[in-house]
């Protein structure tokens, strides 16, 4: 379902701050929804165009989510679930975004965490139509941070 408020905001946060290179027609049709799959987590899921799936999630660590292994398992977990629903719905691209949910202090080291691990994973992923991007809560834009949290 489009919606002529959150488009716009959408299209340039894909467009400049996530590089995405898809030609102006593709943006003409926005789709929002939740985030499914087995591995089901928070967030909001953006289809656009017909060909890119855009995953929004909040990683709020918890003592379970602390360190590498439990991101790493988190990020793997999510990132088969948007290959599989990209894949099953004849999708072309897959972007997962990673909100760091905590305070100034802890976010960098999340951040660095995550940078970590997502080297090990994108090794193993072999896949060049999927993109994950981290970003702290405030680099989100309001109306996408409201549908998110």
């Amino acid at each position: 379902m489009a919606n002529p408020k959150l488009d716009p905001v959408v299209k340039d946060l894909v467009q400049n701050k996530l590089g995405c290179g898809c030609p102006e027609e593709v943006f003409e049709t926005i789709e929002y929804g939740p985030i499914t799959g087995p591995n089901s987590t928070r967030g909001l899921s953006v289809t656009i165009g017909g060909r890119l799936l855009v995953w929004f999630t909040i990683f709020m660590p918890t003592p379970m989510h602390h360190g590498l292994h439990a991101l790493t398992t988190f990020v793997r977990d999510i990132l088969k679930d948007g290959q599989d629903e990209r894949d099953s719905r004849g999708l072309n691209r897959f972007r997962l975004v990673l909100i760091s949910a905590t305070g100034k202090s802890e976010e960098e080291e999340l951040l660095s965490i995550t940078a970590r691990a997502l080297e090990m994973l994108l090794e193993d992923v072999k896949d060049d139509k999927v993109h994950v991007h981290v970003m702290g809560l405030d680099g989100l834009p309001g109306p996408i941070r409201s549908r998110v949290i």
